[in-house]
């Protein structure tokens, strides 16, 4: 690399190769006449590529600003802070586990903390869209499961390898509790639904939730 490019003269000479290559000379030398190294490069084709290369080729040898979208990119430092909130599997029925969280707060009642229901995928487990409930988001339990084995609606496909349960989300409106979610189903390759829970999350292990709606 040259001291300082601004002092610098450039002699450019280019010859064509009978393969069609274009073959540059690059000799440079400095403002008081004494001469600098020279460079020999072969561009093979004339596609932009090719000559961002030689740029950067240039700006390697001789100082020269660097083709922008061939600099190094300078990664800032992270400094966000992380807080694994979940990192172990909570029970042996969570198989694949907590893809696509999504978490619900749910105020506490006469000054009790507030309580977070998380329900994720589950592919094709037997239990479907695990519901986990902690109340400090770092301790989690199993609450239940919004469709346990042999309790799956009866449009969707079922079986392992076979059905799909993803992406749920739940909501809480006016004191009802909401499960948006996609299956398959028979007769579509997915389906879109939402189901209405007759209880609390933490009692979906024992009640069925009722299908309120559907649509694709």
């Amino acid at each position: 690399m040259l001291p300082d490019v601004a002092d610098v003269v450039f002699d450019v000479r280019v010859a064509q190769t009978r393969e069609g290559a274009h073959v540059f000379q690059v000799a440079a030398a400095s403002a008081d006449g004494a001469a600098l190294p020279s460079r020999r490069y072969i561009v093979e084709r004339t596609e932009h590529d090719d000559y961002l290369d030689l740029f950067a080729a240039l700006a390697r040898d001789f100082g020269t600003r660097m083709p922008r979208n061939r600099a190094r990119a300078e990664e800032a430092p992270d400094t966000t802070p992380f807080d694994p909130l979940l990192t172990t599997n909570v029970a042996p029925q969570v198989i694949y586990g907590y893809g696509d969280p999504a978490v619900l707060r749910v105020d506490g009642e006469r000054g009790c903390p507030p309580v977070y229901y998380l329900v994720c995928t589950s592919n094709d487990a037997l239990d479907a869209f695990p519901i986990l409930r902690s109340r400090t988001l770092h301790e989690w339990t199993l609450a239940g499961f919004v469709f346990p084995r042999d309790r799956h609606p009866a449009w969707a496909l079922g079986g392992t390898g076979v059905s799909d349960y993803w992406a749920p989300e739940m909501h809480r409106v006016n004191g009802r509790y909401f499960i948006y979610f996609a299956a398959r189903e028979s007769r579509r390759a997915r389906w879109r639904s939402v189901w209405r829970m007759r209880r609390r999350p933490q009692d979906l292990s024992s009640r069925r939730a009722r299908r309120c709606s559907h649509r694709r």
